[in-house]
């Protein structure tokens, strides 16, 4: 019988086999590979030459997640603003890191976190705007912590970073200005401690603001632009507050709350919000009151007692306030008809300190109101 197998054909499979089994796993080779060429690519980020160091960035970028080692490298670039090409794309250092960062996302957030530390403050405003856009929960509390930055385009770039994290930043901005609004001087206290020193007026809501009020600016701004019900109560307490910078800030935040995209402000419905809606009329500028009147305006009419019934309020100013509201937001005749019924015209009322702007403005656009048969 002829074997199936001669012996050189036997000593031949014998090589081929123990051959395979010296050949190290197919899995380990291109994992080694990249972590070499991130290292390589690495190395390259300090050239001297601007266009080879980007070119390192491009590639980085493309590596995604695997190039997060690179990533502490890379957001001490953020402030480097010189011009720069690499494959095919014209623009700054700072632009490709910044692109750089975003492909590797969330491994980059620990490096982005320690960037807000940075002595830099164009690096600490871009970290957070990434955070912002990474949308990291773990960034909240350093985040809000540059709310009180030094400098203020951080302090902004801060709030705008919490806003886009949403609902999960509330509790903590919240907390910021309940332990803060309490801390705040009334308008008139620091105005006279600043004319005392001789200081310039314009330190309590310029740019030069302590950073206590810029932080609770900042947080107020970031609230008007979360749809959660837990931003409103925080938002009225610093719209009744002693202070006009931050009674601004909360009735624009108020009106931002109330016209976020798919938001349904049910909290407009409230005649306890309206009443202190009204009552924050009496204390604001003319500024902060075309704020308030433009947030009553999208109340609904079923929350308009409280407006109704400061009319014959005894309080001057609060009926000042009610006739501001009817002649600004009152466009429903039936409304109007309630409104003409609860004025009353005492000389006394009509003659008061010599004002007759608020009631005469009322009784104009009442009138507009009246039909050919006498009717409101």
């Amino acid at each position: 019988m002829r074997p199936i197998f001669t012996e050189f054909q036997r000593a031949a499979a014998t090589c081929l086999l123990v051959s395979f089994l010296l050949i190290p796993p197919a899995t380990s080779c291109p994992q080694t590979a990249a972590t070499n060429t991130v290292d390589e690519f690495i190395h390259q980020l300090s050239a001297d030459a601007p266009n080879a160091r980007c070119e390192a960035i491009v590639a980085l970028e493309r590596l995604g997640a695997d190039a997060v080692s690179a990533a502490p490298l890379l957001v001490p670039l953020l402030s480097n603003n010189f011009p720069a090409a690499a494959a095919g794309r014209a623009a700054c250092v700072s632009d490709f890191a910044e692109r750089a960062l975003l492909a590797i996302g969330e491994p980059a957030v620990p490096a982005l976190i320690a960037g807000l530390q940075n002595d830099d403050a164009l690096v600490r405003r871009r970290c957070g705007d990434l955070l912002g856009v990474i949308k990291s929960n773990d960034a909240i509390a350093v985040l809000v912590a540059r709310l009180s930055d030094k400098d203020r385009d951080v302090a902004v770039g801060a709030s705008v970073a919490l806003s886009r994290l949403g609902q999960p930043a509330v509790d903590s901005l919240v907390n910021l200005l309940q332990d803060s609004l309490p801390k705040i001087p009334s308008d008139r206290d620091t105005l006279v401690t600043n004319l005392i020193r001789g200081n310039r007026v314009e330190i309590v809501s310029g740019p030069n603001a302590s950073s206590l009020l810029q932080a609770c600016g900042c947080a107020i701004d970031a609230l008007g632009q979360i749809d959660d019900d837990r931003t409103v109560e925080p938002l009225l307490q610093a719209l009744g507050g002693d202070s006009l910078h931050l009674r601004r800030a909360a009735a624009q935040a108020l009106h931002r709350r109330s016209i976020i995209p798919g938001s349904s402000p049910e909290f407009l419905s409230r005649e306890d919000v309206v009443s202190r809606l009204v009552a924050a009329l009496i204390t604001g500028d003319e500024t902060m009151r075309r704020m308030v009147l433009a947030l009553l305006k999208r109340c609904p009419r079923s929350a308009m007692e409280p407006v109704l019934a400061a009319l014959q309020s005894t309080d001057s100013g609060k009926r000042q306030a009610a006739f501001d509201a009817c002649s600004s937001i009152f466009d429903d005749p039936r409304v109007a008809a309630a409104a003409m019924e609860r004025l009353t015209f005492e000389d006394d009322l009509l003659t008061e300190n010599g004002n007759f702007e608020g009631v005469s403005s009322a009784i104009h656009y009442l009138s507009a109101h009246h039909n050919a048969d006498g009717e409101w």
